[in-house]
């Protein structure tokens, strides 16, 4: 049997203290929804009221007398000389964050675990060593989920080091069961989602700071990728974090800026579509790291917020935006907008009617802005959107190919005065 060192045998005397102090106190009820996710689709709930151990043992860390205890203040005693957490001088005033912290909350959810405040010796230092390995950088294991809630078919993709593919219910179940926090918008997020993006990365305290702050940025070009590939609402509303194995515990954090109204027009996720959606993303990260990129970034940030608009008005003056923060980063002539998106398009669409399109686009934006609400706005918002997405991907791949905005705007005007000297010698 491993030997226990000071630091080990100081931490069973504040867990034994803390599970003591929770046996003196009556612990509160908490209501949990019961959920189990079936292959077939259907959610089956149940509401479950019990007492709260987790709750109980919140109580009693939020108690200023527990962290006066002489097990207490030894543990944050040792624990601080032998520099694995820093703690205030005095040892009376408990760390709020950090190990100390969490340590103590590990202690409350394995008593959760067993369903008594009776923890095995065993159970406690297996706690104590996952959560100190974790603090001192040795190995944090992180799951990442991001559910998808409008996506239909059962393609499978990689974007870098996120996977694309199926939810299956033992995921669903697997994530809810650990969540600390139960509530509507969670329940939701993985009741309806039928794909989800996860990541699975074990690093150091220092790489999973920054790994949370990369997360929502890499999903965020995923989106992006997969709404330049087609039409459809993906419905990416929460990021699911789950550091359960390194004792870290688990939470979520909402997309505001990727919420969309769920169950709009859903987004078929087959091999084509999350194939090309791969090469966009790519695409993006490259030009990204580029002088260039900058300077389309602002037209994807509207083509993104045009998701998150109820009235067809509003999704035409994101899309307008869109289109003048590249077809016109160098002019204001808003029929040059529309010369300049025919002729990018040329090779693709009909020039005629893309010029025409985005000359009635300009119009019913001004007329949104000026008068407010049109019936027309309704039937034009997804023809406008299809044309921007086509024209944003073509920018963006020719960006990656090294031109910039400008350059590429100026190659467009020049083959505008060619076609009309061309008219000029007939």
């Amino acid at each position: 049997m491993e030997q226990m060192t000071d630091l080990e045998r100081s931490f069973l005397d504040f867990a034994n203290s803390l599970l003591g102090e929770m046996r003196e106190r009556p612990a509160p009820f908490e209501s949990r929804r019961a959920v189990d996710f079936q292959p077939n689709g259907r959610t089956v709930t149940g509401t479950r009221i019990a007492p709260s151990l987790e709750g109980l043992g919140r109580i009693v860390l939020e108690d200023k007398q527990f962290w006066k205890l002489p097990a207490a203040r030894e543990f944050l005693r040792v624990h601080r000389e032998a520099g694995i957490f820093a703690t205030s001088t005095d040892d009376s005033v408990p760390a709020y964050i950090g190990l100390p912290w969490n340590l103590a909350h590990a202690v409350a959810r394995a008593a959760k675990a067993c369903d008594s405040t009776y923890v095995t010796q065993a159970e406690l230092l297996r706690v104590y060593r996952r959560l100190r390995d974790a603090q001192t950088g040795e190995r944090i294991f992180s799951r990442i989920t991001v559910p998808l809630l409008n996506t239909r078919g059962d393609a499978s993709h990689r974007f870098a080091d996120m996977v694309l593919a199926p939810f299956p219910p033992e995921e669903k179940n697997a994530i809810w069961n650990v969540l600390i926090r139960q509530d509507d918008l969670s329940l939701r997020a993985v009741s309806r989602s039928n794909h989800r993006l996860r990541l699975e990365k074990v690093c150091s305290v220092e790489e999973t700071a920054d790994l949370d702050a990369a997360v929502p940025i890499r999903v965020d070009r995923i989106a992006t990728a997969l709404r330049l590939t087609k039409a459809g609402d993906l419905g990416a509303q929460v990021i699911f974090y789950d550091r359960e194995e390194s004792g870290l515990g688990s939470r979520y954090t909402a997309l505001s800026d990727l919420a969309v109204e769920p169950l709009r027009k859903p987004y078929d996720l087959d091999l084509d579509t999350a194939s090309a959606a791969a090469d966009y993303y790519e695409a993006l990260s490259q030009v990204s790291s580029l002088a260039q990129g900058e300077s389309l970034s602002i037209a994807l940030r509207r083509f993104n917020q045009a998701y998150m608009r109820h009235d067809a008005e509003d999704k035409i003056i994101d899309l307008a935006i869109a289109l003048e923060s590249s077809l016109l980063k160098d002019t204001q002539l808003t029929y040059r907008l529309a010369l300049r998106g025919a002729c990018l398009l040329r090779q693709s669409e009909d020039p005629r009617e893309v010029f025409a399109l985005l000359t009635e686009m300009n119009k019913a934006r001004n007329k949104a802005v000026h008068e407010g609400s049109s019936a027309a706005a309704y039937t034009l918002a997804p023809r406008c959107e299809d044309t921007v997405r086509k024209i944003l991907r073509t920018y963006l791949l020719r960006l990656r190919g090294g031109e910039s905005i400008t350059e590429v705007n100026a190659e467009l005007d020049k083959r505008i005065l060619s076609g009309l000297e061309d008219q000029d010698t007939r």
